[in-house]
């Protein structure tokens, strides 16, 4: 596929991913990581994060009024540890085509989000979805569902805003690990800058899909359109 053709269907995932991210508080990874991978595997994660952090920093000082402090420490701690085992597990992957795995992590975290319990918000289950999340976000760009699962019991505004406090410090503990991991560069930065406009028109578009479509609705859609893409991936 031409180059510029590439990244101009690209940045219209990263719309779709961040309309829908705004619009029903999840699903931002769930909808990117699967055409992206589909399109060039060196747009997940690396370019994806350095175009996304835009929208995490949007959410958060959009609620931080409304931020849970009191949860930071223990879900930030294993969000931290869980991020160095994913880096380090990434050490060790075979060399080859990555599509299988980021398919299987997708199904995975698609049956955690439909599948899984309510878990209740103590210290331990906030550290392990941390731990857990930490993990699945520096492999394959996905952080979202232990967290998501972890922090239900919380009002919608303090939940999105932990959550952008949750993927901006993902984003700022991945990056460096990625470079290190020769992960991240100045091309995937470059690429990342090139998918910006993207995510900037997917905000725009939240709120017409907000109004058009009720969020329970949108959150089953995503689920559904994530595990066939997933189950995509892993048969290509």
């Amino acid at each position: 596929m031409d180059t510029l053709l590439l990244f101009a269907v690209a940045a219209l995932v990263m719309a779709a991913a961040t309309a829908v991210q705004v619009a029903a508080g999840l699903g931002f990874a769930l909808v990117a990581v699967p055409p992206l991978v589909a399109l060039d595997p060196m747009l997940v994660p690396g370019p994806m994060f350095t175009a996304g952090v835009v929208l995490i920093l949007w959410q958060f000082l959009h609620e931080r009024r409304h931020l849970p402090w009191r949860l930071a420490p223990p879900t930030l701690g294993g969000l931290a540890a869980g991020t160095a085992l994913g880096i380090l597990a990434m050490l060790f992957l075979p060399e080859g085509d990555p599509r299988p795995l980021f398919g299987a992590i997708i199904l995975l975290a698609v049956a955690i989000s439909v599948a899984a319990p309510r878990l209740p918000p103590s210290p331990l289950v906030l550290a392990l979805a941390g731990l857990g999340s930490g993990a699945m976000g520096a492999i394959a760009g996905v952080h979202g569902p232990l967290v998501a699962l972890a922090l239900l019991h919380l009002p919608l505004p303090a939940y999105r805003a932990f959550l952008g406090l949750f993927f901006t410090v993902a984003v700022v503990l991945v990056m460096p690990g990625l470079w290190a991991a020769g992960r991240y560069g100045l091309a995937e930065f470059l690429a990342g800058l090139a998918l910006l406009p993207g995510v900037l028109a997917g905000v725009w578009l939240a709120g017409p899909l907000r109004r058009a479509v009720p969020a329970g609705a949108l959150r089953k859609f995503v689920l559904a359109l994530s595990g066939a893409s997933g189950l995509a991936l892993i048969l290509a």
